[in-house]
C-alpha cells in the first residue's frame, strides 16, 4: 500500500484537480523548557534553579509545596495528537516517611493562568504569583483541569513514573489548538496524600536543571500526532506531478474527456509498485 492512499477527490471537466496525501505519523519527544515548586512557608522564595521538583501535600503544617513543569509544543505540526506520556523520576528523599505507604499524586492542566509565568529570576514564580494555585495544601484554581494521577509507593527514589490518560491527551489537544497560538502548556502536580498519612516526607522529582538533555531522566513528554493532508492542484494538461513531501509519483493516464473520472497512477516511495485510482 502506498503512503499516498486515496485520490480524496477528481472532479470530471474540472480544471484543476486536487489531490489529498497522508503521511506517516509524527513521534516527538519533549523535555520541559521551564520547572520549579513552590512552597506555602516561603511564600516569595523561587526554586527554578533547584535540582528537584519538591512535592508535599502538609495537612499538619504550612509546608506545602506544589511542581510546575512547562513543555513548548511548537515542534508539533499537526493539530491533533494519537498519544501522549508524561514521566516524572523520583529523585530524593527529604524526611521520614511511613514505611510501605502508597501516595496518590494528581497532574493537573493550566488552562485559567498565564503559560508564560517565569522559571527564575526577576517575577520567577513562587507560592504567591504562581497561576492557577488557590492556596490550598493540594488543589489548584477552579476551571483548571486534573488529567491525570499517579501514585508511588514510599520515596519512590529513582522510579521513572510513565503517565497517560485520555483527560492528559484531551489537555493538550487543547492547547495545541488554544487562541492565544502560545505553543506552550504546563502541568501543575500537586500529592493528594497528606503528611498524617505519608509521615513528615516531601517527595521530590528530578527537575530540568540539572538533567538537561539526559533523558528520561528529567521530566519528559512523549507524544505521537497525526499527519494532515496537504492538498495539491494540477491542471489535466500536466501529464505527471511530482509529490515529493511523500516520495510519490502521480502519472496522468488519460485526460478529462466528455466529464469522465481522470485515472491517475501512485507509485510509492516504499515499494515502488502502481496503485491505480
Amino acid at each position: 500500500m502506498s503512503l499516498l492512499k486515496k485520490l480524496l477527490a477528481v472532479t470530471a471537466g474540472a480544471s484543476l484537480i486536487t489531490l489529498g496525501a497522508t503521511a506517516t505519523v509524527q513521534a516527538v519527544t519533549l523535555t520541559s523548557t521551564a520547572d520549579s515548586y513552590i512552597s506555602n512557608n516561603l511564600r516569595t522564595a523561587n526554586f527554578g534553579n533547584d535540582p528537584e521538583l519538591r512535592v508535599k501535600n502538609d495537612s499538619e503544617g504550612n509546608q506545602d509545596r506544589k511542581a510546575y513543569i512547562r513543555f513548548d509544543l511548537s515542534s508539533i505540526t499537526s493539530p491533533l495528537l494519537t498519544s501522549a506520556t508524561f514521566s516524572l523520576t523520583g529523585r530524593s528523599s527529604i524526611g521520614t516517611i511511613n514505611p510501605g505507604v502508597t501516595s496518590r499524586f494528581d497532574v493537573y492542566g493550566l488552562t485559567t493562568g498565564n503559560q508564560n509565568w517565569v522559571e527564575t529570576g526577576t517575577g520567577g514564580i513562587n507560592w504567591l504569583n504562581a497561576p492557577a494555585n488557590d492556596g490550598s495544601d493540594a488543589g489548584v484554581a477552579t476551571g483548571n483541569s486534573l488529567v491525570a494521577s499517579f501514585n508511588v509507593t514510599g520515596t519512590g527514589v529513582g522510579t521513572t513514573n510513565v503517565i497517560s490518560d485520555s483527560r492528559l491527551l484531551t489537555f493538550l489537544n487543547a492547547r495545541i489548538n488554544a487562541p492565544d497560538n502560545n505553543n506552550l502548556a504546563t502541568f501543575i502536580v500537586t500529592r493528594f496524600t497528606p503528611s498524617s498519612t505519608v509521615g513528615i516526607y516531601a517527595h521530590a522529582f528530578n527537575s530540568r536543571t540539572t538533567f538537561a538533555g539526559n533523558q528520561p531522566s528529567e521530566p519528559t513528554l512523549d507524544v505521537t500526532a497525526q499527519a494532515t493532508a496537504v492538498p495539491f492542484e494540477f491542471s489535466p494538461g500536466l501529464g505527471i506531478l511530482v509529490l515529493g513531501a511523500w516520495g510519490a509519483m502521480a502519472q496522468i493516464k488519460s485526460k478529462v474527456k466528455n466529464r469522465k473520472p481522470l485515472k491517475v497512477t501512485f507509485f510509492s516511495g516504499n515499494d515502488g509498485q502502481p496503485e491505480s485510482v
